[in-house]
């Protein structure tokens, strides 16, 4: 879906120092000379033109507004960010090109140029999204109350009544990201496909920035945008690098948006990296309630104190987990809700890594597929991602059959483990035709017991599938029988 990305150079943070002059950025392959300097920064006189002329409006940035310029060189479209930093660049602004320069994944937006104009400073970013997530939330909640009770529209009469009655200044985001289906029904149902499989991508873009030493304090649905061609996490503005910290704790002298605030960045205490697995909990629980059925006045209500963030709310939103009667439509479903409450558990020793995140989507969106139902990211961000590479094309084909084989589980023997009532010890035998092509197993496992119905996900269970003469590897679950049951 993407183009490789080239690696970008990192800048030393010398708050003293010019911007240093770098070549081109390259997109698709080929230098991006928007400035016809060949360079990818230039410092501008007072009295100079900047060659770029100024588009759409796209959004509003942490310290500015956003628009869409072309480059009438080879007509690729940026989008172009300006703030204001007086006599010289602040060390907030450097931060931000520094940050934007070294990464490179295909759902983080790229810097391609920079440039300073009196007190000026400009960034150019690619790619140019469509809209941002926050505003396909809003579009797919008014189109699922529009379809409610059956009440289905041919797609034209649905797009009139939208321009008339909702919005005049801009088409639905399910429009310009080319959802729509004959009719309302079917638009509905390609957005809510859409909203899922963008957990994924966003669960990626966040561990690939962890595992960078990035931290973004500030993830929420309006710093994710997207076109027809994918997805992006981007702004950057209150972002930290803790990679050249001795500590990922840092303090909070900028915070982000207060309504996905963690509660130790709301309490002004030190925070790290789980503050953004906090947040993106936030994100992905306000996608899949309205994936599952819910209106956004559901996150809203559970919102309902004068302080209208998550953290300051917990409580109610760990009521209405351990209570509501959810309207999960599949067991991958109720996985993925057993996630988001871990994500969004107030103690943050407590949160899962970024990585373990990312992981474990994937392996729940296999479970979707394994269930006839959509998944909850693109391929470029599922389980293929954390099998192992193949080293010749007879792999290639011995894992092609393999996934067309069964798996063959057989439940052991149990024993009572020491003294620990109701708590046992249990074998698993897992036969797999191609067991070296197989690295773990997971099993899946949800609670019983009504006060704690969140259902839980155990994983990397077994990890000895070696060959030999069963074609068999063995793994070791323990758990408490009595509130817990294998699915």
């Amino acid at each position: 879906m993407f183009s490789s990305q080239q690696s970008s150079q990192q800048l030393k943070p010398d708050p003293s120092s010019p911007l240093e002059t770098l070549p081109c950025e390259l997109v698709n392959g080929a230098p991006v000379d928007w400035s016809g300097r060949g360079t990818s920064h230039v410092d501008y006189e007072k009295d100079e033109r900047v060659p770029l002329v100024e588009g759409r409006f796209l959004g509003h940035g942490v310290h500015g507004g956003v628009y869409e310029t072309e480059i009438a060189s080879n007509r690729i479209r940026l989008a172009w960010k300006r703030k204001y930093v007086r006599r010289k660049i602040r060390q907030s602004e450097r931060r931000e090109i520094e940050i934007i320069k070294r990464l490179s994944h295909p759902h983080i937006i790229r810097l391609i140029g920079t440039y300073t104009r009196g007190p000026v400073l400009g960034l150019l970013l690619w790619p140019v999204a469509t809209c941002d997530l926050a505003t396909l939330l809003e579009d797919a909640d008014w189109l699922r109350k529009r379809t409610k009770d059956g009440n289905w529209e041919a797609t034209d009469a649905l797009l009139s009544f939208y321009s008339e009655s909702h919005d005049h200044d801009r088409e639905p985001a399910f429009l310009s990201l080319g959802l729509t289906g004959s009719d309302s029904q079917r638009t509905l149902n390609s957005t809510i496909t859409y909203l899922e499989k963008t957990i994924g991508c966003i669960a990626s873009a966040v561990s690939y920035l962890h595992s960078s030493g990035i931290k973004h304090k500030d993830l929420k649905p309006s710093n994710v945008v997207l076109s027809a061609d994918g997805l992006w996490v981007t702004d950057f503005g209150s972002a930290t690098d803790f990679s050249t910290l001795s500590s990922s704790l840092t303090d909070n002298g900028e915070r982000g948006t207060p309504k996905y605030f963690s509660p130790e960045v709301a309490s002004y205490d030190p925070s790290g990296s789980s503050s953004d697995i906090f947040a993106m909990g936030c994100v992905f629980l306000e996608i899949i309630t309205l994936c599952m059925g819910y209106s956004l006045e559901t996150t809203q209500t559970l919102r309902a104190r004068e302080d209208k963030s998550f953290q300051a709310n917990l409580d109610r939103i760990i009521h209405w987990f351990d209570t509501e009667e959810n309207m999960c439509r599949r067991p991958a479903d109720e996985h993925l809700v057993g996630l988001i409450r871990h994500m969004m558990r107030p103690d943050a020793k407590d949160r899962p890594r970024a990585s373990h995140v990312e992981e474990q989507i994937a392996l729940i969106s296999g479970l979707a597929k394994a269930t006839g139902g959509s998944e909850f990211s693109q391929p470029c961000c599922g389980l293929g991602m954390f099998l192992p590479e193949p080293h010749s094309p007879g792999e290639v084909a011995h894992a092609a059959k393999m996934f067309q084989m069964n798996f063959k589980i057989i439940h052991g023997n149990t024993h009572m483990e020491s003294q620990k009532i109701d708590w046992h010890h249990v074998k698993y035998f897992v036969d797999v035709q191609y067991p070296q092509l197989v690295e773990k197993v997971h099993l899946y496992a949800v609670s019983a017991d009504p006060s704690t119905h969140v259902p839980l996900l155990i994983g990397d269970l077994a990890s000895k599938l070696q060959p030999n003469l069963l074609r068999s590897g063995w793994a070791t679950f323990r758990a408490c029988l009595r509130d817990l049951r294998l699915v």
